[in-house]
């Protein structure tokens, strides 16, 4: 993006410094717990992306109360993440028992480990609501309407292709994984 825009100063948030960045002009990184709060003046970004925090974040409400706070008004919030639940793209209501069980039951424990651990396993589809200024989210003391407008959530749905994750499926769905 920073050599699409160059006009534009990036700054890049990681909460554990995983993957090398390359120095950039114009890419600021930093690397903290920003679940905790974003080390950034009131109304200083014009654009936040979330990406795949909703399983690292145990107080994504916080976060969201955060990215509002450093946003200017107008500004933009994009997230992307995922959903440990089973989706078909024609509901959007989440499939409680698909075919395949044992990929089930390996999502179920993901999901009860993660609530185990603080995290809001519904995050993701909490979200909409929780950004709309009508949500318990925007407890106004002065009474003004905050929170987002125009909200629009996109569900995508991922089906797994190609032949690696082919076999992950079949050993999942069979007790046979050779």
């Amino acid at each position: 993006m920073a050599t699409a825009f160059p006009h534009v100063q990036f700054r890049s948030l990681d909460i554990a410094p995983i993957i090398a960045h390359v120095p950039r002009p114009k890419v600021i990184f930093e690397v903290y717990d920003f679940t905790r709060g974003l080390l950034l003046d009131d109304n200083s970004q014009d654009t936040v992306f979330l990406h795949h925090l909703a399983v690292k974040v145990k107080d994504y409400r916080t976060l969201i109360r955060e990215v509002h706070r450093v946003l200017r008004p107008g500004g933009l919030l994009h997230v992307v993440d995922f959903s440990l639940y089973f989706w078909d793209p024609e509901n959007e209501t989440p499939i409680t028992a698909p075919t395949n069980p044992k990929t089930l039951h390996l999502l179920e424990l993901v999901q009860e480990h993660l609530s185990d651990a603080g995290i809001d396993t519904n995050a993701c589809t909490r979200l909409s609501e929780w950004l709309n200024c009508d949500s318990d989210l925007w407890n106004s003391k002065t009474g003004d309407k905050v929170g987002f407008n125009r909200i629009e959530a996109v569900i995508l749905v991922y089906t797994p292709s190609g032949s690696g994750s082919r076999k992950i499926h079949r050993a999942l769905d069979y007790d046979d994984i050779s």
